[in-house]
């Protein structure tokens, strides 16, 4: 063969060589996509439930009904983590889902699981009693349990101390409210174990405790006991958070601006907003992520921060001094399903801010919601994701109507908001409630606005005419401002309304409020 030959065949054997490669190549890449698609389809099945919350918060958004994040994990992993709106209103950054938020009560969780763990490492025991750490209060018979599980009967906070003694408009540190405490000793709402009843101030007590018995700050107790444990690289406590980088800026509505506005330009920010008491440490005051939050969740699933029998222990429910069993555990709020299912949870609330964080642990999911826009929608959204979860229908979300009123009533004659009241009550998008007419009329009460305030009432009266409760509180308004012949006529027709309701009227609770009407009749007289 001559060299010619010889080449022609080499470059025929090289060129069928790499015919063959590009081929085992092709066929590889086929194979992976293949691969690819297949997992996809699995992954695209198994994720109906992801796919319709994405749905919904999209059009939540769309709507104006939600501005957060949104995360679900289920027995495969994280399938939904997304962010839906901005940083925040009226500006073109986006949330993400690395955003940080202010958790409220869901950092309840967070403290109570620090608390379990110094008890494991035997910095004190759940038996331990309040005066051994604040020696100069009269609780005597108060326990670490009874603070963690709400039925310490310790006064609350807000009402007994800060509203009376304190200067709203100056940050209160936990010290400066436990020295308040000590100071003027307020007595206990019921004995210790006696009842339930929902308490920040025993939660400001235990970050003091876990302070005084590690002889280390609240913060570095929740670093190196939660945080690292759990990887929990976003979470920590804030104080004055908002310029963070990457923080959600939480917002109100503003009756001023009829919009809702950042709580930095809101009008009220000393009380309505609660910045005196930012720097809180034990029932608030954590910022986080919802993955940070998902990490949480499997820290205690997979023993990381507690032992099992720890676990079990804080998931156990209450008992009352007379056996009654309370939906508390020890810093979380429990539910049971069919066949004895654990549902442990906790939502969270505070101004610009909600939250909600659930362990579905024998379904074997978990979410997180958070949002920084303090509307009327969290609950029915949050409500909406639990009847997809477990397959139920779902009805598109209504806008509020108290909402519609608010953002145009500063601009709007009150008979032409009658009007608008009385048709948006007989549309079928559009629905109102009392709890959201008395937040809209008590931030004019704040202000002594007492005038608008009642006006907001009437309003209320008008958009549901046949409920006895509304017309109860516009009578309270009349009664407050001294109007004490109307307020006696509107709470008669109160009675009137009840005793006309055939299906209720025989009933108990329909009588005792009647009683107690008669005796405000009576204090008018």
């Amino acid at each position: 063969m001559n060299n010619s030959n010889m080449k022609a065949s080499t470059k025929s054997l090289i060129s069928l060589k790499a015919s063959i490669q590009i081929f085992i190549l092709f066929v590889i890449v086929i194979l992976f996509f293949s691969s690819c698609r297949e997992k996809e389809r699995s992954i695209l099945e198994a994720n109906t439930i992801a796919f319709k919350i994405d749905s919904l918060l999209t059009i939540a958004q769309q709507n104006n009904q939600f501005n957060g994040v949104l995360l679900f994990a289920d027995t495969t992993g994280v399938t939904l983590n997304r962010a839906y709106g901005n940083i925040a209103i009226n500006q073109q950054a986006l949330l993400n889902e690395h955003s940080k938020f202010e958790i409220a009560s869901v950092s309840k969780t967070i403290t109570a699981t620090l608390i379990m763990r110094m008890v494991e490492l035997n910095y004190f025991s759940l038996e331990s009693k309040l005066i051994e750490f604040f020696p100069e209060l009269p609780y005597n018979n108060i326990t670490i349990k009874h603070l963690l599980q709400h039925t310490s009967g310790i006064p609350d906070y807000y009402d007994h101390i800060v509203s009376k003694y304190w200067d709203r408009s100056r940050p209160l540190t936990n010290d400066a409210l436990f020295a308040l405490f000590e100071k003027y000793t307020p007595k206990t709402d019921f004995a210790p174990g006696e009842k339930f009843e929902y308490s920040n101030t025993g939660y400001y007590f235990l970050a003091g405790i876990s302070e005084k018995a590690s002889q280390e700050t609240y913060d570095e107790l929740l670093k190196k006991y939660i945080f690292e444990p759990a990887g929990m690289e976003h979470s920590k406590r804030s104080v004055f958070a908002e310029g963070e980088s990457g923080f959600a800026k939480g917002h109100e509505l503003s009756i001023a601006n009829s919009k809702y506005v950042t709580l930095n330009n809101h009008e009220y920010p000393e009380d309505l907003l609660m910045t005196y008491f930012m720097d809180r440490k034990g029932p608030g005051g954590i910022s986080s992520t919802t993955n940070d939050l998902w990490k949480f969740s499997q820290a205690i699933k997979f023993n990381k921060i507690l032992k099992e029998k720890t676990t079990e222990q804080m998931f156990t429910p209450g008992v009352l001094n007379d056996g009654t069993k309370t939906s508390y555990g020890l810093g979380w709020q429990l539910a049971f399903g069919k066949n004895n299912s654990l549902y442990t949870y906790h939502r969270g609330g505070t101004s610009g801010y909600r939250s909600y964080f659930m362990i579905a642990h024998d379904k074997g999911y978990t979410y997180a919601l958070l949002t920084n826009s303090q509307n009327p929608y969290f609950t029915p959204v949050n409500n909406a994701i639990q009847k997809i979860i477990t397959n139920q229908k779902v009805e598109p979300i209504k806008h509020s109507g108290v909402e519609y009123l608010s953002l145009i009533y500063k601009n709007t004659a009150y008979q032409d908001l009658e009007h608008k009241v009385d048709s948006l009550r007989n549309l079928k998008n559009y629905y109102f409630n009392l709890t959201e007419f008395n937040s809209l009329a008590w931030k004019y009460w704040l202000k002594k606005d007492f005038e608008n305030g009642t006006s907001i009432m009437k309003l209320a009266v008008v958009s549901m005419p046949d409920n006895a409760g509304v017309l109860e509180v516009l009578a309270e308004c009349y009664a407050e401002t001294g109007q004490n012949k109307i307020a006696v006529d509107h709470y008669t027709k109160v009675i009137e309304m009840l005793n006309a309701d055939i299906e209720k009227r025989d009933k108990k609770w329909v009588k005792d409020w009647i009683v107690e009407i008669k005796t405000k009749i009576d204090s008018l007289m």
